[in-house]
């Protein structure tokens, strides 16, 4: 059974700016834990694996391979999206390359910018899925809500005792009121966007409900051309791909789904609030990251990204500072959605 990776590098974090920008978004930038999170994704798995797959950007090609080559991943094979079209089609580029070699390996879907601290944890909840994933079954991992979250889209399961769970459907981003609801109801998790299914499987499945899109996206595929160790789609084909998320072109559509339910921690650190909530926060509940002096100030996020700078908080409350060479971030805390 081979389990092969496929992370996703095409989100920009325009919520996290100043840190994050578009020619170096978060999912390469050092947050939490150790190395980026772009490096973590990439090393949860490597050791299982005789490959990874990565799609990208052509703005962020040698970004992938520069981080890729810091942690010691040789065995990559990164993928260049001519422009991005959401992520169904990023996925189905991917299943295309895999079902080249492996039509029945099994994909793993996961987004670059994810927190996932336990990878031990992690593992085994992969191969637990692996083991029990069904012929023509699409695979999504649920996560137990922690608290009232309307950032998040959730699955509404049933079925609870088993391994995996049947989906009874998914909602998007809920106001507080439905979220609060759907904290004290078991029945519903967090959709965490990472999702298990073989390629083979997939490509079939793209046949019968989404069929202009795997048309446009094999046609694509096909006319590749191999630049400088990466996989190029072609443009002109790829310009007729119809964009959509892989959840609204397939979760919405596909009947064989299994939810398997993720108990560790888990965050997509999407805003500053998610960087608060994982952050480490001192005795006064500041939450500090650099060189940062802090007098009276108490529930404040601040983050002096710069070395040669110092943030001085003095009086404040519930504010996020965010300082760096080029741009300062001052705001407070209940502005920031």
């Amino acid at each position: 059974m081979t389990i092969i990776p496929i992370i996703l590098s095409g989100g920009s974090g325009e919520r996290l700016w100043p840190l994050s920008r578009k020619n170096y978004p978060k999912q390469f930038l050092n947050f939490i834990g150790q190395g980026s999170l772009f490096q973590q994704a990439a090393l949860r798995l490597y050791e299982q694996t005789d490959r990874l797959i990565v799609i990208t950007g052509d703005d962020h090609r040698f970004l992938v391979r520069q981080q890729l080559h810091e942690i010691g991943v040789t065995k990559a094979d990164v993928i260049i999206e001519p422009v991005g079209k959401n992520t169904a089609p990023a996925v189905l580029a991917a299943a295309c390359h895999i079902n080249q070699y492996d039509p029945d390996a099994i994909m793993l879907v996961m987004p670059s910018d994810h927190y996932i601290p336990d990878s031990t944890h992690f593992r085994s909840m992969i191969n637990k899925a692996s083991a029990n994933l069904g012929s023509g079954q699409i695979m999504v991992f649920g996560v137990k809500p922690s608290h009232a979250e309307t950032g998040y889209g959730y699955i509404k399961i049933k079925n609870t005792d088993g391994i995996v769970m049947t989906t009874e459907g998914f909602i998007e981003k809920p106001d507080l009121a439905t979220a609060k609801a759907f904290f004290k109801d078991d029945s519903y998790l967090w959709n965490s966007g990472i999702f298990m299914m073989r390629a083979g499987d997939l490509i079939t499945l793209a046949k019968t409900i989404q069929p202009e899109m795997m048309k446009t996206v094999k046609q694509s595929y096909e006319k590749n051309k191999t630049d400088m160790g990466f996989l190029r789609l072609d443009p002109n084909a790829w310009g007729g791909v119809p964009v959509d998320s892989f959840d609204y072109a397939f979760m919405e559509h596909a009947t064989n789904i299994g939810c398997v339910p993720f108990l560790g921690l888990w965050s997509d650190l999407g805003d500053w609030k998610a960087i608060s909530r994982e952050s480490h926060s001192d005795a006064f509940g500041n939450d500090i990251q650099g060189q940062v002096v802090q007098i009276d100030s108490t529930n404040n996020t601040l983050w002096a990204a710069d070395e040669k700078q110092i943030i001085s908080a003095i009086g404040l409350n519930n504010m996020l500072v965010v300082s760096m060479d080029d741009a300062v971030l001052v705001a407070d805390k209940n502005n920031i959605k």
